[in-house]
């Protein structure tokens, strides 16, 4: 591994931009004792610059970290979204049948059975599918907080890149200033 040195090429990966970083403001505090010459103000200018296009690197790379996560995060949502329709869709399903199935009254089911065999197998069943309306409604809940909490992750990620994008233009403007 080698040093990065401020005036290189300006490094890809957000470790290496933070190095380049410090070597630049470095360069910057060990040249403003020593403008006095031309070369010295040369240096302390470049090194200025350079600092500058290594924090514009870094806020592009985060900016492209973000919006990943942002594109990834739409993703997931949608999915939940399609899920949570899904299971909406079943629930009110099998409300009304349960609904339908509750008003049915015990003895009348009892007389309504081929035996005794048969209304203990009609009890379970019933017992199951009480079982599988509460999954279905526990599996609903988490999907909506689930989405619930995607989707505000995804507004807080949407905000920082517009953060972002705010502090890259001031960056960029900074730059041609300094470059003038």
């Amino acid at each position: 591994s080698f040093a990065l040195q401020c005036g290189d090429e300006i490094p890809k990966d957000i470790d290496q931009l933070g190095q380049y970083q410090k070597d630049c403001e470095q360069k910057i505090n060990d040249a403003k004792g020593q403008q006095k010459t031309l070369a010295s103000t040369i240096t302390y200018l470049n090194a200025r610059v350079a600092l500058t296009q290594s924090q514009i690197s870094k806020t592009q790379v985060e900016l492209k970290e973000l919006e990943s996560d942002i594109a990834s995060l739409s993703g997931k949502i949608n999915t939940l979204n399609i899920s949570l329709d899904r299971l909406t869709t079943l629930l009110i399903k099998r409300i009304g049948t349960t609904y339908k199935r509750n008003t049915i009254n015990p003895v009348t089911l009892l007389f309504a059975s081929d035996g005794f065999a048969d209304f203990m197998t009609k009890i379970k069943y019933l017992r199951l599918v009480q079982y599988h309306d509460r999954r279905i409604i526990f599996a609903t809940e988490q999907a909506r907080a689930t989405y619930d909490s995607q989707k505000s992750l995804k507004e807080q990620k949407q905000a920082e890149v517009t953060a972002l994008n705010e502090k890259l233009v001031a960056q960029k403007s900074r730059l041609a200033r300094q470059q003038q």
